[in-house]
C-alpha cells in the first residue's frame, strides 16, 4: 500500500476517535502527524537528553505544533543506569499511558514503520533464538485500556 491511500485511511478510521501521537521531530513521526494535523491530535515530545541535537528535535516539534494550533506535552526522560532503549520504551510507554488516562484519550499513534520492525526482530532473534512466537512490532496492541497503534508498520 502507498504510504497516501495508508494515510488517508487512516485518516477516515480515527477521524471521530480521541488519540495521540508521539512525536520524536524525526521524518517519520513528523510524517505522520502532519498528515493527520487536521484531525487536531494531541502531541507528546520525548526528550531523551542523549543528543547535542535533542533541544533542536524539541524546538522543531514545538514550532510545528503552536503553528498548527496542536495541543503539545513535552516529557523529559533520563536513563541513567540499565539497557537504554529498554528502560526508554518503558518510561514512555507508562508516561503515554499516563497522559491519555489523563486526557480521555483512547488511542497512541506511533511511527514506527518497517525497518522498525525488521530491526526488532533481528535483536529479538539475536536475544532468544527464533523459536518465539510473535516476533517484531506489532501493528496494535492494548495495554491498560489504551490503544497503541502503528500506522506505518507496513511502510
Amino acid at each position: 500500500m502507498h504510504l497516501e491511500s495508508l494515510l488517508s485511511q487512516l485518516r477516515e478510521e480515527i477521524n471521530q476517535t480521541s488519540f495521540l501521537i508521539s512525536v520524536s521531530g524525526g521524518v517519520d513521526s513528523m510524517v505522520l502527524l502532519h498528515a493527520l494535523k487536521e484531525l487536531k491530535p494531541m502531541v507528546v515530545h520525548f526528550n531523551h537528553h542523549k543528543r547535542k541535537a535533542s533541544i533542536k528535535d524539541e524546538q522543531f516539534v514545538s514550532s510545528f505544533c503552536l503553528n498548527e494550533g496542536l495541543t503539545l506535552i513535552k516529557e523529559d526522560i533520563y536513563i541513567t543506569h540499565g539497557n537504554f532503549q529498554s528502560e526508554a520504551h518503558h518510561q514512555r510507554q507508562n508516561k503515554l499511558i499516563q497522559i491519555a488516562k489523563q486526557h480521555h484519550i483512547t488511542h497512541v499513534l506511533t511511527a514506527h514503520h518497517l525497518d522498525d520492525h525488521v530491526e526488532t526482530l533481528i535483536m529479538q532473534i539475536q536475544q532468544h533464538g527464533n523459536n518465539r512466537l510473535n516476533l517484531g512490532l506489532k501493528e496494535t496492541n492494548i495495554i491498560q485500556d489504551i490503544i497503541f497503534y502503528k500506522p506505518l508498520l507496513s511502510i
